[in-house]
C-alpha cells in the first residue's frame, strides 16, 4: 500500500533561490508625474514593475525614474530588484499620459510579447497534478484568462494561441487552496532568468500572501503552457491595483479599447473623464468590480453549458462541496434549523477537479504554442 501511495503523489516542483529569507511586506509606490499630491500614485506593488501595461503598452517609451521630470532614470532587468520606496513612471513626450482603467479596456500587445516576455524553456509534461505543488488531490482546472472575460478574449483575438477560452492552453491544474489565492490576485506567473534559461515561476503580488512566501514564491511551473495567457493573467491581476487611482481622484485621462464592429479592428480611444464619471463606470464594489456578478448554480450560459455538459467536466461557478449542498437543501425540512448560507467561491475560473486523459492526450505529449503574428511555430516539448 505504501508503494502505491508513493506513486500517486508527484514530485514537488523546484524553486528558485529566494532573494529574501522571508516576505518583505514593504511595497513600492509607482507615481504618475502628471498629477499632484495627494493622488499621483498609480498603485503599490511588492517589487514588481508593470507600469507599461496600465499606460497602454508603452514598452518602448516608458521608464522608471526617481524624480518627476524623469532625469534620474532607473534601469532594471526583467526580474531585477527595485530597492527604493517609490518611483515615477515616465513616458517620453507625454507628462499626463492616459491610463487604461480596467482589464476589459486593455488591448493585448500581440506584436510586442516576444520582446517583453522571452519564450520559456519547456519543463514537464501535461499532467493532472498541481503545477505548483505537484499534489495529485483537490486539483482544479484554473483558467488563465478567466471565463468571465470571454468578450475580451474574443475582441483581442486570443483564440489564435489555442482555441476558445476553455482550450487546454488557457487552463492550468492548480490545487484548490492556491486556486483561491490565484483568483484573489495574491500571486501571478512571470518569467525569470535561471541557470537553465528563462522559466515561468510564481511571483507573490500581495502582502496578504505573506504566509505563502516561504513555500510558494519563485516556484517553477511544472506544466507546459502558453506565455500569451500567462501575460494576460498577469495583466488581469495588475489592473485591480490601479482602481484607486482611477476612482479616487479628480479628472483623469484614460484610454479604452474600442471595437470597430464592421472590420473587427480594435484601437485605443482617449477620453477625459471626471471623478464622478470614473466612479460610475469603474467603481463597482468588491475586488471583482472588473467582472460581472457571478452566475448562480444552474444559470450557465448556453455557450459554456455546451462545453461542460459532457464527460466529467462540470461548471463550478459556485464552490460548494457535497456536505454544504446537503445541509443547504435538507435543512429546509428540519424544524428549527435554518438553511446554511451558500458561500460563493472567489473563483470564476474553476473548471473541474478531474482531468480526463482525452483532454490532454497521453502523458508526455507535447503542447504547441502558435504565434499568429510571426511566421514561426514555437513548440514546447
Amino acid at each position: 500500500m505504501a508503494s502505491e501511495m508513493s506513486q500517486l503523489a508527484g514530485p514537488r516542483p523546484p524553486s528558485l533561490p529566494q532573494t529574501f529569507p522571508q516576505f518583505n511586506e514593504s511595497e513600492i509606490r509607482f507615481l504618475h508625474p502628471g498629477y499632484e499630491c495627494p493622488m499621483p500614485m498609480l498603485f503599490m506593488l511588492p517589487r514588481v514593475d508593470s507600469c507599461q501595461i496600465v499606460a497602454g503598452n508603452v514598452f518602448d517609451a516608458g521608464y522608471l525614474a526617481l524624480d518627476r521630470a524623469g532625469r534620474q532614470r532607473v534601469t532594471a532587468s526583467l526580474d531585477g530588484l527595485l530597492t527604493e520606496d517609490s518611483y515615477y513612471f515616465v513616458v517620453d513626450g507625454n507628462d499626463k499620459y492616459p491610463i487604461v482603467p480596467s482589464f476589459r479596456s486593455w488591448i493585448f500587445p500581440h506584436h510586442l510579447l516576444s520582446n517583453i516576455w522571452p519564450l520559456r524553456l519547456a519543463r514537464g509534461n501535461r499532467s493532472s497534478h498541481c503545477c505548483i505543488t505537484g499534489s495529485s488531490y483537490a486539483v482544479n482546472g484554473a483558467h488563465l484568462v478567466p471565463r468571465d472575460e470571454v468578450q475580451w478574449y474574443g475582441e483581442n483575438g486570443m483564440s489564435v494561441y489555442g482555441g476558445d477560452i476553455n482550450d487546454p492552453a488557457n487552463i492550468l491544474p492548480v490545487r484548490k487552496d492556491l486556486h483561491k489565492c490565484f483568483d484573489d490576485r495574491w500571486f501571478a506567473i512571470v518569467p525569470k532568468m535561471t541557470s537553465d534559461g528563462t522559466q515561468f515561476v510564481t511571483h507573490i503580488l500581495s502582502k496578504d500572501a505573506a504566509e505563502l512566501w516561504p513555500t510558494h514564491h519563485n516556484i517553477i511551473i511544472q506544466h507546459p503552457s502558453n506565455r500569451n495567457y500567462f501575460f494576460a493573467r498577469f495583466a488581469w491581476a495588475i489592473f485591480q491595483q490601479v482602481k484607486l487611482f482611477i476612482i479616487r481622484g479628480g479628472k483623469r485621462e484614460i484610454i479604452r479599447l474600442q471595437l470597430d464592429t464592421d472590420t473587427g479592428a480594435i484601437n485605443y480611444k482617449q477620453e477625459s473623464m471626471s471623478g464622478p464619471q470614473l466612479q460610475n463606470l469603474f467603481g463597482g464594489g468588491g475586488s471583482r468590480s472588473a467582472t460581472p456578478m457571478k452566475r448562480r448554480l444552474g444559470t450557465v450560459s448556453e455557450e459554456l453549458e455546451g462545453n461542460f455538459s459532457e464527460g466529467s467536466w462540470r461548471d463550478d461557478n459556485v464552490d460548494m462541496d457535497a456536505d454544504e449542498f446537503w445541509e443547504e437543501n435538507i435543512s429546509e425540512d428540519e424544524p428549527g434549523k435554518s438553511a446554511k448560507r451558500r458561500q460563493q467561491s472567489s473563483s470564476d475560473t474553476i473548471v473541474d477537479t478531474t482531468w480526463p486523459e482525452d483532454l490532454y492526450g497521453k502523458a508526455g505529449s507535447s503542447a504547441t504554442e502558435t504565434d499568429a503574428f510571426q511566421d514561426v511555430r514555437e513548440t514546447i516539448e
